[in-house]
């Protein structure tokens, strides 16, 4: 799971501004009674208050959650439920998911978009005719970033191999100031499912091995 900062687009909308704009009259030589001037003062008071309560919402950063998946009708309702319902309440950001998919054939496609009925911050893209798992990512990406205006993007696996529970404190550490956030299983904490195969432990041990090492290098 990794969730990194859209650096090229400012933290707050350039609109997201307050403005109080009073109408000018004719001055005129009766001076203004104390009373009538603290009730002016109360008036917009008021009034900035009431706009800062229903604009409150435009404050907030923009979180975009980029899912790669085909054919995973088995767990994508189970994944949407599961953010939109437990997760995505307790977190002080306006989350999204965009849901990156290749014409899925086993139903999957349409069973996002009934529930894109329902959920507005749901949404999906289809990566075109380049395939591969980095291109549908790399699409994904640009459209959070273009079409969605997210402030930052996160990956996770459809499968549940990425705990939706991690959700909450990565973008909480963004939310306290972080570029980009990086879960792993090879940190403290992490670990590798008990149910994968030898192979893919193999494969997954000297993959994140290579890039650490390559990391090095280019550091």
């Amino acid at each position: 799971m990794v969730l990194c900062s859209n650096s090229l687009r400012p933290r707050l909308p350039s609109g997201a501004r307050l403005c109080l704009l009073s109408r000018q009259r004719p001055s005129v030589a009766k001076k203004a009674s104390p009373l009538r001037m603290q009730g002016d003062c109360l008036k917009k008071f008021c009034v900035l208050v009431f706009f800062i309560f229903m604009s409150k919402d435009r404050y907030m950063d923009k979180i975009v959650i980029v899912m790669a998946a085909w054919n995973e009708a088995e767990n994508i309702k189970r994944m949407i439920d599961t953010l939109f319902n437990d997760v995505f309440p307790g977190i002080s950001a306006e989350m999204h998911l965009l849901v990156a998919d290749n014409h899925s054939t086993d139903g999957m496609t349409a069973i996002v978009e009934a529930e894109m009925k329902q959920r507005p911050n749901l949404h999906i893209v289809q990566q075109g005719e380049a395939k591969g798992l980095g291109n549908a990512y790399v699409v994904a990406f640009k459209y959070a970033m273009k079409e969605l205006n997210a402030d930052a993007v996160m990956e996770m696996d459809a499968d549940g191999q990425h705990p939706p529970e991690f959700v909450k404190p990565m973008v909480e550490a963004y939310l306290n100031g972080a570029d980009y956030v990086i879960g792993s299983r090879y940190i403290k904490g992490g670990s590798i499912p008990k149910e994968w195969g030898f192979t893919r432990k193999v494969f997954s041990y000297f993959g994140n091995l290579i890039i650490r090492l390559s990391w090095l290098k280019f550091s």
